[in-house]
């Protein structure tokens, strides 16, 4: 017997807590095309269904009168929504999951009391279908902001890192690697800089770049247009120069953000939430797996911590109190840190409450991070990814100020083919976390990976596998009768033992970063750079000169420098208070030998 209004007729026990609390939810997806019944209330109608059956499942009528029962009745519902047909279809196509739904169900149906308590739990008392215009307005909103800081970081340095004079100029960079593979050096550094990799170019494309990342900040008032001309904008002229400021640009939040910006491409189709909390979950269990897979001891004895706040690239000064907390406490939060990097990314695929939960821990590690360390814009792009586990309900209060438009994909072809690639995505990113632990499972997608790779849009991640326990520095000195040396100061790595620790991010100073690096390979001839340093100290060269601060020991060019090799660590407190120095210091070794300018004409 048809529907009484020509509709589709969901037929449900009205007795029951768990039935009616979803209920909602699916009155909600249907949008009055389903009419709803109790089956205390059907009086004489569908008398073809025996009414003891009721009890057991619910039943979806069709208009024509077809009866399905159990899950295939709750994904008929479904389906008359199109953002959720695709769950009808799976149904249909793919027995396992028909097999496990169908189980599922009689399961859920068995224990609908349990079921009821343990649904309020998870998803509170009101169910409702989740939107997320206003979180993807929000986030819109805050990743452009982070691209500013990125490209207003990379506009000042780019010329001394790798300008024409820099310290590995981009345009040799560039004819080397097309010398030595020809066309295909696109494919190992995609970047815009191909067509003329001149220093106009570089300051140029940073400078759109922050442009763009203010059109993106403000593209909610524009429209969804002005939002993915934006995107794509900041993702191919970050991508551009990433690509060409290696080493300088190979940091992961350079990754990620690339990243993270691409995915953002495909605003308005349904799995983007669940693409960007996958991509928090690889973030943060590559971490925890990379510390334990790494065999560093000092992540098994949970000791990590008692080095990290004074071996850290670039101390903050809250860094140094915080490292002279006990070894028990500090061994603590170790623990704490590993287990939160390993457990809570999976809260992230659970229900509504429990994401919230594993969100909201992982945004309070990485504020823990941003106050005790300098790492540029990394800790808010990993904070505002969090910003996924939630939804609209969770901003409501912003929507009016935010201007929202909600991102539509019109076009049924367009729409399937972005799920696709979404989809595609999202599986080479899960194969490589299995392939942490399986490395032969990666092997089949080889292909797809090189070329992720390549654009990064699918990356590897996980910081500090091994923690290191001394903090070598590299210490440039100039002299102009090579007897008396005195130190280049640089504006964020340590040097003077005095000198306060420095609160920089989310700017990053690559060349301090890096700097740290060298120090750690120990050899120049591992960083080859480190001695165009010295070469373009003894030039003067302005860009790079710029980097190192304008504290400098020399009105001009020295005629000779070196690299000294230090160990630092920090000063305890009763040091602190006798002496004032926040380090103490020991000469290692000569990291690289005098040299001048005559002596390099003469080679």
């Amino acid at each position: 017997m048809p529907s009484s209004q020509g509709k589709p007729t969901l037929i449900y026990d009205g007795h029951c807590g768990f039935c009616r609390l979803w209920l909602n939810y699916a009155k909600a997806l249907a949008d009055g095309e389903v009419e709803w019944i109790a089956y205390q209330d059907l009086c004489d109608r569908f008398p073809q269904i025996p009414r003891e059956q009721f009890k057991e499942s619910a039943f979806f009528v069709d208009a024509n009168g077809s009866i399905k029962r159990g899950a295939a009745a709750m994904f008929s519902v479904l389906a008359i929504s199109p953002r959720h047909r695709w769950w009808m279809w799976l149904y249909q196509h793919f027995a396992p999951f028909q097999i496990a739904s169908d189980l599922f169900y009689r399961q859920i149906a068995k224990h609908r009391g349990s079921a009821f308590h343990l649904t309020r739990a998870l998803f509170g008392s009101k169910i409702r279908p989740l939107t997320y215009g206003i979180t993807e307005s929000l986030f819109v909103r805050l990743l452009g902001i982070i691209f500013l800081f990125a490209f207003w970081s990379l506009h000042s340095q780019m010329l001394g890192l790798v300008g024409s004079q820099g310290l590995i100029p981009a345009a040799q960079t560039l004819h080397s690697m097309r010398a030595a593979i020809g066309t295909r050096a696109f494919l190992f550094a995609p970047s815009l800089l191909w067509l003329h990799p001149g220093d106009a170019w570089l300051q140029w494309m940073s400078s759109l770049g922050i442009v763009a990342s203010l059109l993106l900040v403000f593209s909610g008032w524009l429209g969804q247009s002005w939002q993915r001309i934006a995107t794509a904008a900041c993702f191919v002229l970050y991508l551009s120069l990433a690509s060409v400021g290696q080493p300088f640009t190979l940091f992961q939040w350079d990754a990620l953000l690339l990243e993270t910006a691409f995915l953002a491409l495909f605003a308005g189709t349904p799995l983007l939430p669940w693409a960007y909390r996958l991509l928090v979950f690889r973030l943060m269990f590559e971490s925890g797996c990379v510390k334990l897979l790494s065999g560093d001891p000092n992540w098994r004895n949970l000791h990590a911590l008692r080095y990290h706040f004074m071996t850290q690239p670039l101390p903050n000064p809250i860094a140094w109190y915080v490292y002279q907390a006990p070894g028990w406490l500090l061994d603590s939060f170790t623990f704490l840190t590993l287990l939160i990097e390993l457990a809570c990314p999976w809260l992230l695929f659970l229900p509504r409450r429990a994401r919230h939960i594993g969100a909201i821990v992982l945004i309070v590690l990485q504020l823990l991070i941003l106050f005790t360390g300098n790492y540029a814009f990394f800790n808010w792009l990993t904070i505002i990814l969090c910003l996924w586990a939630f939804d609209d309900r969770t901003f409501q209060r912003l929507g009016g100020l935010l201007r929202h438009s909600v991102a539509m994909v019109t076009s049924a072809v367009r729409r399937k083919l972005l799920a696709a690639v979404l989809a595609c995505l999202m599986i080479l990113g899960a194969v490589q976390v299995v392939a942490l632990f399986t490395p032969v499972v990666a092997i089949p997608f080889g292909g797809l990976y090189s070329l992720a790779g390549a654009l990064q849009i699918v990356n590897s991640y996980g910081l500090f596998a091994v923690m290191t326990t001394t903090r070598p520095e590299l210490i440039y000195e100039g002299s102009d009768d090579g007897q008396n040396w005195k130190e280049y100061s640089f504006p964020y790595k340590p040097g003077n033992v005095k000198r306060g620790l420095p609160m920089v991010a989310p700017f990053q100073p690559r060349l301090d970063w890096q700097l740290w690096f060298a120090a750690l390979d120990g050899s120049y001839q591992a960083d080859r750079w480190t001695g165009n340093l010295v070469i373009r100290i003894l030039q003067g060269d302005k860009a790079v000169m710029d980097l190192l601060g304008s504290r400098q020991p020399f009105s001009k060019p020295p005629k000779y420098v070196r690299v000294a090799l230090y160990d630092y660590w920090f000063t305890s407190e009763a040091e602190r208070r006798k002496t004032g120095a926040i380090w103490n210091r020991r000469f290692e070794r000569l990291y690289l030998p005098s040299i001048s300018l005559e002596a390099l004409q003469r080679r």
